[in-house]
């Protein structure tokens, strides 16, 4: 995923086991129930995006869905 522009996407139960998501951001994108397995997220900001559990980053300061079903 190299490259690629997350922002406002819906990846609703996508698997994303062992995908690299360093330094991306993810801005109000939709995460329910996406299973991130093994997925690097170092660096990750996370800006009003649907954690998989259904809960919005913009709830937890700092903004996050890990703990959040990730």
């Amino acid at each position: 995923m190299a490259g690629a522009s997350l922002g406002y996407s819906s990846l609703t139960n996508a698997n994303l086991s062992n995908v690299d998501l360093t330094n991306r951001l993810l801005g109000q994108d939709n995460l329910t129930g996406v299973v991130v397995s093994g997925a690097t997220l170092t660096g990750v900001t996370w800006n009003a995006s649907t954690c998989p559990d259904g809960t919005s980053s913009s709830s937890y300061l700092p903004q996050t869905c890990i703990g959040h079903g990730i």
